[in-house]
């Protein structure tokens, strides 16, 4: 199989097929598992938030306005989350990531955990993308040596981004299927 992350080229049927609901499944457990490891955290202590993103896209430089260098992951969340996060999210506080993934059907399924020890404070938020889309933001974090996570609402609104210098955990590895 060809590495997908770097040159982008899987068949358009393969990308849409999802016959045994290998997606639909990768999802709900991507989602279950967020649950259970929110639960491990409010037993430790933790003000734990958990949101399911409704679109995560991978945002390179060049998708952008000229003047627009952003870049990383974006995760778009329900309207209905918006104020949770923003209760719990303070971009000084977070100190800490955890990424935990998966991937299937070339598919990219993972849990970011914003961690703010201080506060004892985690924000974890689900989220899929396709796998072919990686190798754009890799070069781009690699240029820059940073990645960054944005998180917006469906209109666009931005609620948060974070700068990760420690950026490779948030990205599949060269040869990921």
């Amino acid at each position: 199989m060809t590495d997908s992350t770097e040159r982008g080229d899987i068949n358009p049927e393969e990308r849409l097929r999802d016959e045994q609901g290998i997606r639909s499944q990768a999802w709900e457990q991507t989602n279950e598992e967020m649950e259970l490891l929110a639960e491990e955290r409010r037993n430790e202590g933790w003000r734990a938030v958990t949101i399911p993103a409704v679109h995560t896209s991978i945002v390179t430089k060049d998708m952008g306005e000229e003047d627009d260098d952003e870049f990383g992951i974006e995760y778009v969340i329900p309207d209905n989350y918006a104020e949770e996060f923003t209760d719990a999210f303070d971009p000084d506080a977070v100190s800490e990531y955890q990424v935990y993934r998966t991937i299937a059907n070339q598919n990219v399924f993972q849990v970011i955990e914003l961690l703010a020890p201080e506060s004892e404070t985690v924000i974890m938020i689900a989220g899929m993308y396709e796998l072919r889309h990686a190798g754009g933001v890799k070069e781009n974090a690699k240029t820059e040596d940073e990645l960054y996570t944005f998180v917006r609402t469906i209109d666009g609104t931005r609620l948060g981004m974070l700068r990760h210098e420690d950026y490779q955990p948030l990205l599949p590895r060269p040869g990921a299927e």
